[in-house]
């Protein structure tokens, strides 16, 4: 700040330029870096939390995305929880804009820790594949919800900003868990994404990338090709320091990259593999205090793989107490851990399992009625375009269904144009909806063969002109069948039953269902569902 304010006097009123002496011994934050695999164990304790109901879904959902967000990003805690679903930019490749908002007086100003700090974040290209995919699903969730100043994160049913113990404490929780001895905290993160980006964007793909991160070869170049303009030179910091909202790499290197020297080492080797003694002793800042370092006289060269331990120990500040962690532990149990992609063709749409949201597919189906493109559908709503075409065309052929007549059988004859039977516009069907969709993911895993019989009936017996499924009295066998396989698909009070004398024409014991449903019936339930002649 004192620096950029001497820049503004130079320029407004032409002050004399002076020299800002650094103090040697600067304090510095006992950050550390979360390597690749403590991440995923991190990650898998959260998904412990889950089933063991210790948090809810949407909580899970919320510490997920921003544990992700901070440790591919670097993003500034404060900068994730103050995120609004419109500073999500594009549409199916999201970008993040960091920015200040609001004001005082209303009681809803977001500031920034410096104006460096406002900037655009490629998440598109930053996350991994799986992880992009859960932060976009939830971004189009967001979206749908279509509500105003909406905050990204923040508690089910509230539109305010995300208190940061609800997302620090659980972490701290978790890392205790994962390590015996630590110092790390969620600024742990920050420091993470640094020193990965310096990696990712200086190093060739060689093992000093391979061990220290977790991208793929074809991650590392998607990587490099989105964030650098070329492949060569020092603008690589700048890209850095932008990302973590520095105004110049100075901060950047000054608190954040602690695998400067490892960097700057692989270049010399590659280069110079032979460094004569005096050399290396001016890039150590060699001093009296080096006794270990084994160094002769009639040395010419600096031998490097002689005095590695004595280099490490010195690189690392002989953090040995800290070095002696539970690897072995974190490793093993990251080793059971399975990490299958989630098959969408699994399960219905709507369903908890399927991850996605009935107002996501019915949304996907709006789209798809106007525009009869899946391949935009799925862009606009972040679903894998087979999917999305395989809905459609389902939705076509279930149009296509003709009755006896020659008629629509799902739809009245004005409506050939849509793709869904009907709307649904009150809690009420949405309700009804939700319970028929998670009821026939339950039996469809059991008994396939028993919906599979509901649909042909379904599918011979309905019609777009009559409310309800009709049956002649001489099939009131057949109707006895049919209602105890499809009963359990909507709640019991959707259920009525339309007849003449029905209680005392039913027999108890021939059709106990029916009869059952008869006695319960009154006037007041809201849908028709059968109907008896």
């Amino acid at each position: 700040m004192l620096k950029r304010f001497h820049t503004f006097q130079q320029i407004v009123f032409q002050a004399e330029n002076f020299e800002i002496e650094f103090i040697a011994s600067q304090s510095r934050p006992r950050a550390r870096i979360i390597g690749h695999t403590a991440f995923q164990v991190i990650l898998k304790k959260l998904n412990q939390l889950l089933h063991d109901q210790s948090i809810s879904d949407h909580h899970y959902k919320l510490l997920k995305i921003i544990y992700i967000l901070a440790y591919r990003t670097g993003m500034r805690i404060n900068e994730i929880l103050g995120l609004r679903v419109k500073d999500i930019e594009g549409l199916n490749q999201f970008s993040i804009w960091v920015q200040p908002y609001g004001s005082k007086k209303q009681g809803s100003q977001h500031l920034l820790k410096t104006d460096s700090a406002e900037r655009i974040v490629p998440a598109y290209a930053l996350l991994k594949d799986d992880e992009y995919q859960f932060f976009s699903d939830f971004v189009v969730e967001k979206r749908l919800e279509n509500k105003k100043s909406l905050y990204l994160f923040s508690n089910l049913n509230e539109n305010k900003k995300l208190n940061k113990h609800t997302v620090t404490v659980p972490l701290k929780l978790i890392l205790n868990q994962v390590f015996k001895g630590h110092h790390y905290s969620f600024h742990s993160f920050r420091h993470t994404a640094a020193n990965h980006l310096s990696l990712l964007l200086n190093c060739e793909y060689a093992p000093l990338v391979q061990k220290l991160t977790d991208y793929s070869e074809n991650e590392y170049q998607k990587i490099r090709a989105e964030l650098l303009q070329n492949q060569h030179g020092q603008n690589h910091w700048f890209v850095i320091a932008h990302l973590l909202g520095h105004i110049e790499p100075v901060e950047t290197f000054k608190s954040y990259i602690h695998l400067s020297y490892l960097i700057a080492g692989q270049k010399l080797l590659k280069h110079h593999p032979d460094m004569p003694n005096e050399l290396a002793k001016k890039i150590m800042g060699y001093n009296a205090t080096f006794k270990n370092l084994k160094i002769t006289t009639d040395e010419k060269d600096f031998n490097f793989e002689k005095n590695q331990a004595v280099l490490a120990t010195i690189l690392l500040n002989d953090q040995t107490n800290w070095l002696q962690s539970n690897a072995t532990d974190i490793l093993n149990e990251l080793s059971v851990q399975t990490n299958q992609p989630h098959d969408f063709f699994a399960f219905f749409a709507g369903t908890e399992d399927s991850k996605i949201s009935l107002q996501r597919f019915y949304e996907t189906l709006n789209l798809l009625e106007t525009t009869h493109d899946p391949k935009s559908a799925a862009q606009r709503i972040c679903l894998p375009e087979e999917l999305v075409n395989y809905w459609y065309e389902n939705a076509l052929n279930l149009a296509d269904i003709k009755s006896k007549k020659g008629n629509p059988r799902l739809f009245s004859i004005d409506s050939s144009t849509l793709l869904k039977p009907a709307m649904l516009d009150t809690a009420e069907e949405l309700h009804a909806v939700t319970y028929f969709f998670e009821h026939l993911q339950k039996i469809t895993r059991k008994n396939p063969i028993q919906i599979e019989f509901i649909l042909n009936v379904f599918l011979s017996r309905v019609t777009a002109s009559h409310t309800g499924i009709h049956y002649r009295w001489k099939d009131i066998n057949q109707l006895e069948h049919f209602y105890s396989q499809v009963k359990a698909l909507f709640p019991a009070k959707f259920w009525h039953l339309f007849g003449q004398d029905l209680q005392t024409k039913l027999d108890a014991k021939q059709q106990p269902q029916l009869f059952k449903l008869a006695k319960a019936s009154t006037d007041k339930h809201p849908v028709v569902f059968q109907k008896v002649c």
